[in-house]
């Protein structure tokens, strides 16, 4: 599909020959149909479709003003035909549910659009600025978006069929507002971003959603503020990958990332997303969250490169009641501000949090749930508590001169031969795995071990004061005193 939607797009560069010249100061609709090639400058429609070209049209304006009414369904449409679009307006205040200023459908159907205004302020829910659907494709360049409503959309696509349906955005400031809305959304279909920035603002609105679809960008800059408005959401499948970005989520229970499933698609489907480069900051919740509806089965992976990344709660919280597994790859990434991992008491799945270098992790990792959490760190470090509070399973590991440090309760630590652990606090644990350093506790601070199992050739410290004689102890099957 990706190769077909390049070969559309290279399409557009052909000459588009045969249009008939023309000056227009026309306030009623047009309609171009099949044979009919127009070109003008300084047009005005309006209308509940102010501009609509049918397949086998072809129509190109300059300094153009499309408005459409308030029972508007389009304002610049491309039903099958080509319809370019350079410098003017086109807006909607339609209160009709389900309105769109830019649309284009079917295989054939083609908007090129730059130096525009687009504007959606309707009075109704789900206002589309900018729409794809059944094989269309929009280029749109250096243009600003603006929509609002209850559930609007800057840009979205749809593609049922999968025709090749694609949005192309290059240089675009998209600005939404309203409870649900969403900067960008790919219900199916592809969007890709280059310099552009999202604005988003009201409960539950995203930055950016991919369903079961293709969201790339590079350049992208986003905001999001409310209650719950989420930086960058993959649901059922979707797929989002960023490269160059900064995505920062302001709101309360706003995590940056959000995996997760829908109660309408009864399926097992796995979500990935890929942030390279950048700045990504939750600054009041939870770094990724991932939840399910009902008893949908629910995987993921979100793959993080050479980043920086914050919140002002955990790095990663699990409710997801279903069995799913989900992969969390730090590489090369500074997660100081990040915070911990945490699994809710109904999480029954396995989570996998892999650090390779870059900061670490500093905050708490807690299994409250059934499911299983596994750590694994590779040239990197863990400064925080360690706690398996459930029946699930909790594995940490360290690799190629990792250092953790903290409380560990519950679980299995393992220590590779070039790694160590500093416990700073009594612990009990289900098995250590030692075979490389254990610190254990201060001269200042003698702390109790206990472990169900204890192997390996590791080295254990144990700092003595010198005066008393007193140190640290460790007790379970083996006596590594």
């Amino acid at each position: 599909m990706k190769n077909n939607i390049i070969s559309k797009w290279a399409a557009l560069l052909l000459t588009i020959s045969g249009m008939a010249a023309m000056a227009s100061s026309n306030t009623l609709a047009l309609v171009v149909n099949n044979g009919e090639n127009i070109t003008e400058s300084g047009a005005t429609y309006t209308g509940s479709v102010p501009l609509v070209v049918n397949a086998g049209g072809t129509y190109h304006g300059t300094n153009i003003t499309l408005t459409g009414d308030d029972n508007n369904r389009h304002s610049a449409s491309a039903n099958g035909g080509y319809l370019a679009l350079d410098t003017g307006t086109v807006t909607s205040t339609s209160s009709r549910e389900g309105a769109y200023v830019v649309d284009v459908r079917g295989a054939s159907a083609v908007i090129q659009a730059r130096n525009l205004y687009i504007g959606s302020d309707g009075s109704n829910i789900h206002q589309y600025a900018v729409n794809a659907e059944q094989g269309g494709l929009i280029t749109i360049e250096d243009s600003v978006i603006r929509t609002s409503g209850t559930y609007a959309r800057g840009l979205f696509t749809r593609d049922d069929s999968g025709a090749g349906t694609a949005i192309r955005a290059v240089n675009v400031d998209i600005f939404t507002s309203g409870i649900g809305s969403i900067g960008a959304y790919s219900e199916s279909g592809v969007i890709e971003l280059q310099n552009v920035t999202i604005n988003t603002t009201g409960d539950l609105s995203y930055g950016i959603a991919s369903w079961t679809a293709l969201v790339t960008g590079t350049g992208v800059k986003i905001t999001t503020s409310g209650s719950g408005a989420t930086g960058l959401r993959s649901v059922n499948g979707g797929t989002i990958a960023l490269t160059d970005s900064s995505v920062t989520t302001t709101g309360a229970n706003a995590p940056l990332v959000a995996l997760g499933v829908s109660s309408y698609l009864h399926a097992d489907n796995s979500s990935s997303l890929v942030l390279n480069g950048g700045t990504y900051l939750a600054q009041n919740s939870n770094f990724m969250s991932v939840s399910n509806i009902d008893d949908y089965q629910l995987s993921g992976t979100v793959v993080i490169n050479n980043a920086t990344i914050g919140s002002g709660g955990d790095l990663l919280t699990n409710t997801s009641t279903s069995g799913g597994a989900i992969d969390l790859l730090l590489n090369q990434t500074d997660a100081t501000n990040a915070g911990g991992v945490t699994l809710d008491a109904e999480n029954i799945g396995a989570t996998n949090v892999t650090v390779n270098g870059g900061s670490g992790i500093v905050g708490d990792i807690t299994n409250s749930g059934s499911g299983a959490l596994a750590v694994n760190l590779n040239a990197s470090a863990l400064t925080g508590d360690v706690t398996n509070q459930g029946d699930g399973v909790l594995v940490i590991t360290l690799d190629n001169n990792s250092i953790g440090t903290g409380g560990y309760h519950g679980g299995h630590l393992i220590i590779g031969s070039d790694s160590a652990w500093a416990f700073d606090q009594n612990s009990t644990t289900d098995r250590i795995d030692n075979h490389g350093v254990i610190h254990l506790g201060t001269p200042g601070n003698f702390i109790t071990i206990h472990s169900d199992t204890i192997s390996g050739d590791g080295t254990w410290l144990f700092p003595v004061n010198s005066d008393t004689g007193a140190k640290s102890t460790v007790t379970g099957s083996t006596d590594a005193d």
